[in-house]
């Protein structure tokens, strides 16, 4: 058979270009894209022994022999994927852990002076709209307005003058239409519609005290996390309200898959590179992280693999660490 790629011929010279590398446990319908990464190697290696003449005082060798082969793999994952991630914390499988969109009315929250507590949502957040002269009397705290243009709703978790702040919205607060009171007789004109990264924090289920963001209290509202500054006016636990956007999410738990994961691999170049097309099958490898996944960098974070070639004794007879295939 002719050699695809004859010796003498500058085309076969890989000079730049691209490379994709899939891999599924084998039990897997179907291969995961590595995407983007770095440093990409394959590594054979060979040790041996060497024996020893003893017909001659300099006992120069007489005969080797191979004692171990491998081949390992290296790259360097660029992309935080699902199944990237899910192999670089060593853990099996991912499970759905998903944030509906919903609110949290105004209930009292145990707090610590000066330290973060987890209020168990993400994404926190209130409705505030100013509004114009209230007719009709107050607002009241827990009450649904509705929007006289938008047909919106909300539940009001705070009110002051020329004020609502609002959660359990449903629908879309317009500027300039009449918010109407469902259980008082209060009117007032919308000015604006704003969403903030806050919530309402308050003395008490009847309040008379609204409690100031970076000075009573700080927040972190994209992790719904709140501290109670001991310097400060709040005395007790507070009682706080706010909605919270969906939020989709997976967690995965860490070292729960072993710190060696079988994958068979395919690495295959892009038809494009500048140099010879080929496919390369390992259908066993131990993949394992090696080195440090770098979380805080100037540059792209990045995931270290570390892989070695094992025998896939199912495979046919001379295939059982793989094969490369050239194409052309």
């Amino acid at each position: 058979m002719p050699e695809l790629y004859m010796g003498s011929d500058p085309t076969n010279i890989q000079y730049g270009g691209g490379v994709i590398m899939y891999w599924k446990r084998k039990d897997d319908a179907g291969y995961h894209e590595i995407g983007h990464f770095t440093g990409l190697t394959v590594s054979p290696s060979a040790s041996k022994e060497t024996l020893s003449g003893s017909r001659k005082a300099t006992r120069a060798p007489i005969k080797t022999r191979s004692k171990d082969r491998k081949v390992t793999i290296s790259c360097t994952a660029m992309e935080l994927s699902s199944e990237n991630v899910l192999m670089a914390v060593m853990s099996e499988s991912w499970t759905e852990d998903n944030q509906a969109a919903g609110f949290r009315a105004l209930a009292s929250l145990t707090v610590a002076e000066d330290l973060y507590v987890v209020m168990g949502h993400d994404d926190v957040f209130v409705t505030k709209i100013p509004v114009g002269t209230i007719t009709g009397g107050p607002f009241q705290i827990g009450e649904t307005v509705t929007g006289g243009t938008s047909s919106a709703t909300g539940t009001v978790a705070w009110t002051a003058t020329g004020l609502l702040e609002l959660v359990n919205v449903s629908g879309a607060f317009v500027a300039g239409e009449t918010l109407t009171g469902g259980t008082s007789s209060a009117t007032a004109a919308a000015t604006s519609v704003q969403k903030v990264k806050d919530i309402v924090v308050v003395d008490s289920a009847t309040p008379t005290t609204r409690y100031v963001l970076g000075e009573d209290y700080d927040l972190d509202a994209d992790y719904g996390m709140l501290r109670v500054r001991s310097d400060g006016d709040i005395t007790g636990n507070p009682f706080v309200a706010y909605s919270y956007d969906e939020l989709k999410g997976s967690k995965a738990y860490n070292l729960d898959g072993g710190d060696i994961i079988n994958k068979q691999v395919m690495i295959v170049t892009d038809p494009d590179n500048d140099g010879p097309r080929y496919k390369i099958i390992y259908p066993s490898v131990d993949w394992s992280i090696n080195g440090d996944w770098a979380l805080l960098i100037e540059n792209e974070s990045s995931l270290p693999f570390e892989g070695e070639v094992l025998e896939d004794s199912t495979q046919p007879s001379g295939q059982e660490y793989g094969y490369i295939k050239m194409m052309k």
